[in-house]
């Protein structure tokens, strides 16, 4: 059997909520020339029983099933072990392609043949599909340096692209595929940038999926506070492992420190503001750094709160003028 253009990996654990949507969008992609790949995680009967559905209906499905839950990026690298495409992506179960999806990242990969990688605008959805948030962070179609992009993710502090949905060509990707040491949470940032250190990133200035926010992810759990500082830690980790490759980029390096210092502060300085009660405000503030900045910073939140000023605060101004402070004194 001749192998296919692209394999579609779609990792589940069993929920099924949304799952007919995801099918469907799959089946619906323009490119044909594909294999889907069920990454049955342990699921129960009934997620089982949709799977075997699929099955029957679609030549092109089969399935990778274990019956004891596994991590994240472990169940993704069976199933880079399993895809046999020259392009592979992931589908979650909650999320939808639009129908051009593998199509336009695709023709633009096999144009562009020392892109590791592509992604694409897309919207928030919520457990409707009603679109909630337009995310068109991509202003054109085009290549970016592996450099570039490396910069974009330190700048921005958020990825671009949604990493369900990234095709990557699979010759790019690690012999070890993702690495099962990366915590799930900013792990993409890491996974990414890996990549981007010896390709180029093919970027899609169209809208080609959706991805559904909901009460059940594991990413909307974590308040801000915490989350500021594990994408602190994971990004400052990654930047040690960056200067050991390559001893060379060392003013690249510090240039991304820097940045990482400010999007620490400016993330705690907004969690501060949106904090949804005193506790987790005082969270964001002694999360602070010991610079002079910080600590002034700190002290003032510490005042605001005990006059109860922070629910009167206008967060974007403030982050506003965070951000020209600390440029101005250069951190």
């Amino acid at each position: 059997m001749a192998e296919p253009l692209v394999t579609v990996l779609v990792p589940t654990i069993g929920r099924l909520s949304y799952w007919d949507a995801m099918r469907a969008s799959v089946e619906a992609q323009t490119l044909r020339d594909l294999e889907i790949v069920i990454l049955d995680n342990a699921s129960p009967p009934d997620t089982q029983e949709a799977i075997r559905a699929w099955e029957r209906a679609d030549d092109r499905v089969r399935t990778l099933r274990v019956g004891e839950r596994m991590p994240m990026f472990p169940n993704f690298n069976r199933g880079l072990v399993g895809a046999r495409g020259k392009y592979v992506t992931f589908i979650h179960d909650d999320d939808v392609y639009l129908p051009e999806h593998l199509a336009v990242q695709i023709a633009l990969l096999e144009k562009s043949p020392r892109a590791g990688f592509s992604g694409s605008n897309y919207d928030f959805v919520d457990e409707h599909g009603t679109i909630t948030e337009e995310r068109r962070w991509i202003e054109r179609t085009e290549v970016w340096s592996g450099r570039r992009y490396i910069e974009a993710l330190w700048s921005r502090g958020r990825n671009l692209i949604p990493m369900p949905g990234v095709v990557f060509r699979t010759a790019a990707l690690d012999p070890g595929g993702f690495d099962p040491e990366i915590t799930i949470h900013f792990g993409d940032f890491v996974v990414l940038a890996r990549i981007a250190e010896r390709h180029d990133v093919a970027l899609c200035a169209e809208r080609l999926m959706s991805i559904r926010r909901h009460s059940g992810q594991a990413s909307l759990s974590m308040p801000l506070s915490r989350a500021i500082q594990v994408r602190t830690e994971v990004l400052a980790a990654y930047l040690d492992e960056y200067q050991a490759r390559w001893p060379e980029d060392r003013d690249f390096v510090r240039r991304l420190r820097r940045r990482l210092e400010l999007l620490h502060r400016v993330g705690l300085g907004w969690g501060w503001l949106s904090a949804p009660d005193s506790s987790e405000a005082a969270a964001c503030a002694s999360a602070l750094g010991d610079t002079l900045v910080d600590r002034g910073a700190r002290l003032a939140m510490t005042g605001a709160d005990r006059l109860h000023l922070r629910g009167l605060a206008r967060p974007q101004e403030i982050l506003k003028l965070t951000r020209r402070v600390s440029r101005r004194l250069g951190v």
